[in-house]
């Protein structure tokens, strides 16, 4: 009987032992988890955090491009006021015509050099208009008022004025083929500016084609015409250093290959393809 209380009473003690032992396991394993938690509850508020600090950083760098596209905007209107200034205080004062020299291109190339700013002809309007040049742009634009467009034999035509220092109200009405719309997100505007497409026959210098113009109110900007890189792409390279590089186009001095042009605009090649829904 001695022999077996002994036993019982040993049992007893490794039965206590090993279940205080499984107790302090458990509460180490429990004070790791609580750890991980916590450890992994910092990690996320630093990623919070750091999500935080990006959009402000992203939201910050938009202002600023809209800050300088505005500031940029103000300074063409800026000086597209000064100079109407300055033309009715003496008419006569008026910019003299820039000289031109003959067409350069480059030897290995056979490209015509272009300026930050050219004359352009415009065959619908038969006038030269000045043109910034802006390899940054893809589609041309061109100043346009009182835009109103309708159909014409189930085709969309557009009319339209072209004002200018010549024309300020616009001039005559002109009219053409509607090519289709596009949406242009303006860095200071909210939304997007749907214009018409239309295509017309330009010349600079010696260069001539029928690109795409954008009509939209550009009498804000100092020129009334932008040249983009659908004009230029494969026949031109800028020369940003130079301006009115290419000879002002004379009507009466038309070469061959501007009839050539001519006849190829006028035969309508490529009008289906053209025509699209918005």
């Amino acid at each position: 009987m001695p022999n077996f209380r002994r036993q019982l009473f040993l049992l007893a003690a490794v039965l206590l032992s090993s279940a205080c032992a499984t107790d302090a396991r458990l509460a180490r394993l429990e004070e790791a988890s609580a750890m991980q938690v916590r450890l992994l509850a910092e990690h996320n508020v630093m990623l919070n955090q750091q999500a935080e600090l990006m959009a402000q950083l992203i939201e910050a760098q938009q202002q600023q491009r809209e800050a300088i596209s505005g500031l940029d905007s103000a300074l063409q209107r800026e000086r597209a006021r000064l100079e109407k200034v300055v033309h009715k205080l003496d008419p006569e004062s008026d910019t003299p015509e820039p000289e031109t020299v003959p067409v350069q291109v480059v030897d290995h190339e056979g490209k015509a050099v272009v300026g930050r700013n050219e004359w352009a002809w415009f065959d619908l309007l038969g006038r030269n208009l000045k043109a910034r040049v802006d390899t940054g742009a893809l589609t041309s634009s061109l100043n346009a008022i009182d835009l109103q467009p309708f159909e014409r034999d189930g085709r969309r035509w557009i009319r339209f004025r072209v004002p200018d220092q010549e024309h300020p109200d616009g001039g005559d009405v002109y009219e053409t083929r509607l090519v289709r719309y596009v949406r242009i997100k303006q860095a200071s505007a909210d939304g997007m500016d749907r214009r018409p497409v239309v295509k017309l026959l330009v010349r600079v210098g010696e260069l001539v084609d029928e690109t795409e113009f954008t009509l939209n109110n550009r009498e804000d900007m100092l020129y009334p015409v932008l040249l983009g890189r659908s004009f230029l792409r494969d026949v031109a390279i800028v020369d940003v250093s130079r301006v009115f590089v290419q000879p002002k186009f004379r009507p009466e001095e038309s070469p061959p290959a501007v009839a050539e042009a001519e006849a190829d605009a006028a035969s309508g090649n490529g009008d289906e393809a053209t025509e699209s829904a918005e």
